[in-house]
Parts: structure tokens; sequence; C-alpha cells
């Protein structure tokens, strides 16, 4: 899947916007793991490098 700059820079500041103030990322609904907040944050991150290497 392609991002353009436009898409990518909005995904970039959604995703930090909904980080926590320690820094990482956290969804409060259990299914899948999406509590876990070293799980969650590591998909974050691993996301926001694809998004900005698409900028």
């Amino acid at each position: 899947m392609e991002l353009s700059t436009t898409g990518a820079r909005i995904f970039v500041k959604k995703l930090l916007s909904m980080q926590a103030e320690e820094g990482s990322w956290v969804n409060p609904e259990k299914r899948w793991q999406e509590n876990n907040r070293q799980l969650v944050t590591s998909y974050a991150l691993m996301s926001l490098y694809y998004a900005m290497a698409h900028q």
C-alpha cells in the first residue's frame, strides 16, 4: 500500500496525538491484546517508521 505525502502526514499527526505522556500507546480494548502497552507501542513505532519513510 502506498501512502500519499499528505496521507502520511495526516496519519503521523493523528498517531502522535494518541501517544501517552510517558511515550507509549495503548488501547483500553482487550481484544487482540490492544491493552498490551509494549505490543501496541511497537506497532505504533513500526507504523510511524513506515509513514515517515513515505513523506
